[in-house]
């Protein structure tokens, strides 16, 4: 017990010691500090002086405990309490310090955490890396790579292939779902029952498809998503084995799938068994299919796609129409999201420009003010501290930087996921978002890390090298820099402004290209028109007739609505799916060869009367189709402006006659009228020939084909016409469910949305970069010019005026400023082929944009050295000459 009192007394003692020491300390530290505002100084630079001080002041307190053997400040807790002091008495060079890591470790961290979910977390299936998606390859003809296959296509590789374990055929399709509760339209994926075992996927509730449910004529099976299970059914348990009624036919419920198994399409929410019948796998020339298979184990991708290009050669070969047809075989992953890769390696290098210019600003801040510690670092060696204890004090300072920008970095990342979610492709399972995972965390500590490294490194090097004797021969309060220290702080000003015309470059090639499709020529005027969708069922609608007159009375009924200008009926809008082309013949004209057979290829779309007026597509010559283009009458067909150029460029299209597909037996059909081009598939791809035929007039046999859109165009709002139009068509048929009504213009801004994102996303980091730059720029000439207050107030004193005194700082970053837009005009005109798979109707190299940059750039780094200049002429040559 003794032993322990006596402990306690000598720990109060040194306490009662050290608190006299600071208060002696302090009291002559105020003493200074007084007689330096006596001698002329300004508050704030009275109170630079004592930070300035506060070093020595530290260094004697630490010396004198370390004497008297104080063990408990001697450690960790002692540097960490030192460097929030230092911070708290620093709050601007903190606040900027830390906001600027924040910003380049938050959009790091924003879009590493949508590139691991989109491209780096694996599919929610067993094995995913083994599932590959097979496609008919049509570059002989002049087509693209990957085009869905036709049934033919999937029964030959089903048979004949022996590198997959097994082999799956769906097709997206829609279903009305009737009977209970309103009339709900669904997506849904006509599928060969081995889907799911394919895949991998477990049933969360009953069973998945069996063979005999894809058996022709069996009982029809469905499976239904998790979401509709829940928002339908409120979850019950006993749903499996229930009957639902699907397009007016019974279908029995076999299972439940969980919600992640969302494949192909997110928003399917049944699974029907397919059912092909051996007239439909011996389908060729109608490509719609997805095939899906899984890899053997040890056998390769392109192992595979030999296999089935050997497979297909007798297959494809003369006399057959679609000869020389290859196979492509990709991976499901890579397949699903190859269209926003691009996109995303444009996001990665425009976010790690940011946080190379976060770096080099907070660098160039670090090394400013490791100069002006100097003197106390100096004090600190002379009192006996060691050059490791320094510059542990200097790391532990850079690891609280780093890890407050870190934390409010991740903030700022995790508000933005919402936004990013924008870009995660259709195809991928609902549930893949950017989230804020042990992964992400463990990135952003990564990236702290490494930026506490760089930032201790130069601080800590300028530590081991500080002489006592170099400091004390130096009568400036204000800390010395010598010409090598001041050519690295410019230098990284250069590589600031550097980077940041790469970054505004970028963004201002987004710009324009999002400019130029903003100004395409869409063909249709999507201002004041609603689209509906209905799906007709194929039980209750068999033939023509009975299409026409839901058809007809629909229409009838919502022309009469008040308001509604214009109305029709197509199977797909423009924009709203990148498929339906058909090959076609000419009457009177060769095929073309094999090489150039895309030749006679148009995109077909399936329409009643009425809809190209309700559309706003112009009508060049000829007439619309109307109620004269009926089953039974002869066939007829509307063509486009591009058609007509293409293959009767100086003869008059109307009269003439072509038919579709290869053999000789297809009914011919006459062009009864010319339209303008409409821009069907993409805003940012040309018109193609488009051909428009006669709802009336296309058999029953392909029900894909089926208009399934109602148009409306509209005198006022075309969204208050909703309810009437859902009247309208339960009037006609009380089991049809209208569903997706939106605008055309809803139709185009989604289209338009990928590229609004990352426009957006890019104009921001640019933005970031340029205020960023400006600081930085306006931190280093600032320095300079406090470090060169008594030389200014000599130039004066000898008679400089002010305005050559701010001439000679303008000089000095505008040199700065105009290396760095050289530099990083070079570095961008190098790098422009990285983003011209981005670009749209303008070069990578556009000369615009680049003086658009250098321009804005260098207005925003004269306004930073105006700043300082005009301090500069400031100075009072008395008070600068009295300082010294």
């Amino acid at each position: 017990m003794n032993a322990w009192l006596g402990r306690i007394a000598g720990v109060l003692g040194r306490m009662r010691q050290d608190s006299d020491l600071s208060a002696e300390i302090d009291t002559h530290l105020q003493a200074h500090i007084d007689d330096n505002v006596r001698a002329g100084m300004t508050p704030d630079e009275a109170r630079r002086h004592a930070h300035l001080m506060l070093g020595g002041v530290e260094a004697t307190k630490e010396h004198y405990r370390e004497q008297r053997g104080w063990p408990l400040l001697d450690g960790l807790a002692q540097d960490l309490r030192y460097a929030l002091r230092t911070m708290r008495l620093n709050p601007g060079f903190t606040a900027v310090a830390v906001v600027t890591l924040a910003l380049g470790i938050g959009a790091n961290t924003a879009v590493f955490s949508l590139v691991r979910a989109v491209l780096l977390r694996p599919l929610p299936f067993p094995e995913p890396g083994r599932l590959m998606l097979l496609w008919d390859d049509m570059r002989s003809r002049g087509g693209p790579a990957s085009v869905n296959p036709a049934p033919a296509d999937y029964a030959l590789w089903k048979t004949g292939s022996r590198s997959f374990t097994d082999m799956a055929a769906l097709a997206p399709t829609t279903y009305n779902l009737t009977g209970s509760g309103e009339p709900q339209k669904l997506s849904a994926i006509r599928t060969t029952a081995n889907l799911f075992s394919v895949l991998g996927m477990q049933p969360l509730l009953g069973r998945t498809l069996t063979a005999a449910d894809d058996l022709p004529g069996a009982t029809p099976a469905v499976v239904l998503g998790e979401g509709l299970w829940r928002s339908r059914f409120g979850a019950d348990p006993d749903v499996v084995g229930q009957t639902i009624v699907l397009n007016g036919l019974p279908y029995t419920v076999a299972g439940v799938v969980p919600s992640d198994f969302q494949f192909p399409d997110q928003n399917a929410k049944l699974w029907v068994a397919a059912q092909f019948t051996p007239a439909e796998l011996a389908i060729d020339g109608t490509y719609y299919l997805f095939v899906v298979a899984r890899l053997k184990p040890g056998v390769g991708r392109t192992a595979a796609q030999s296999e089935l290009a050997a497979l297909a050669r007798p297959y494809a070969g003369p006399p057959q129409p679609n000869a020389r047809i290859g196979v492509s075989v990709s991976s499901l992953h890579d397949t699903l999201t190859r269209g926003v890769r691009p996109a995303l390696a444009m996001l990665l290098g425009a976010v790690g420009l940011v946080l190379m210019i976060a770096c080099v600003n907070v660098a160039n801040l670090l090394l400013a003010r490791s100069a002006s510690r100097r003197r106390e670092v100096a004090l600190r060696k002379a009192l006996g501290a060691s050059g490791g204890r320094i510059v542990r004090q200097l790391i532990t300072e850079g690891v609280l930087l780093a890890a407050a920008g870190a934390a409010l970095g991740v903030v700022l990342s995790s508000l933005t996921f919402t936004y990013l979610t924008r870009l995660v492709p259709d195809g991928l399972p609902s549930g893949t978002r950017p989230v804020l995972d042990v992964g992400v965390l463990l990135f952003t500590a990564v990236m702290a890390s490494a930026i506490v490294v760089a930032f201790g490194a130069g601080p800590a090097f300028a530590a081991w090298r500080v002489s006592l004797n170099t400091v004390l021969k130096s009568a400036r309060l204000h800390g010395t820099s010598s010409a090598r220290a001041r050519r690295v702080r410019d230098g990284l000003a250069i590589a600031e402004v550097m980077l940041t015309v790469m970054l505004l470059v970028g963004a201002g090639l987004l710009l324009r290209s999002y400019a130029n499709v903003l100004r395409v020529p869409l063909g249709f005027d999507p201002d004041h028109v609603l689209i509906a969708e209905t799906l007709l069922s194929p039980s209750a609608y068999k033939d023509n007739a009975a299409r026409s007159a839901f058809y007809d009375g629909v229409l009838h009924r919502v022309r009469a609505l008040p308001s509604v200008t214009g109305a029709g009926y197509v199977n797909y809008p423009p924009l709203t799916f990148k498929g339906g082309r058909a090959y076609f013949s000419i009457e009177g004209q060769p095929p073309p060869p094999p090489a150039d057979s895309s030749r006679n290829v148009a995109v077909d779309r399936v329409i009643s009367g009425g809809y190209l007026a309700a559309l706003g597509v112009p009508l060049v010559r000829g007439r619309h189709l109307d109620e004269r283009d009926r089953d039974g009458t002869p066939l007829t067909v509307v063509v486009n402006e591009r058609f007509v150029a293409r293959h009767w460029p100086d003869r008059d299209p109307i009269g003439r006659r072509i038919h579709f597909g290869a053999g000789a037996a297809a009914p011919w059909l006459t062009v009864v009228g010319v339209v303008g081009d409409v821009r069907q598939l993409a805003l940012d791809a040309p018109a193609e020939p488009e051909v428009y035929l006669p709802a009336a007039q296309v058999g029953v046999a392909a029900p894909f084909f089926w208009p399934l859109h109602l148009v409306v165009r509209s005198s006022g709002n075309p969204s208050a016409l909703a309810a009437a139009i859902r009247r309208a068509v339960a009037e006609v048929d009380p089991d049809e469910p209208v569903a997706n009504i939106r605008s055309m213009n809803d139709v185009f801004d989604s289209e338009l949305l990928n590229r609004t994102t990352q426009m957006t996303l890019v104009a921001v980091f640019a933005g970031l970069a340029l205020a960023m730059a400006s600081i930085g720029l306006y931190g280093v000439l600032a320095y300079a010019v406090a470090q060169r207050v008594p030389e200014i107030g000599i130039r004066m004193a000898l008679g400089a005026d002010r305005v050559g005194v701010a001439r000679l700082i303008v000089r000095q970053g505008g040199l700065v400023a105009l290396a760095g837009i050289a530099l990083g005009l070079a570095a961008a005109l190098a790098g422009g082929r990285l983003v011209e798979s981005l670009l749209f109707g303008v070069s990578a190299r556009d000369p615009l944009v680049f003086a658009a940059a250098a321009a804005t750039l260098l207005g925003v780094a004269l306004l930073a050295c105006w700043l300082p200049a005009r301090r500069a002429a400031a100075v009072d040559p008395l008070v600068a000459l009295r300082a010294e």
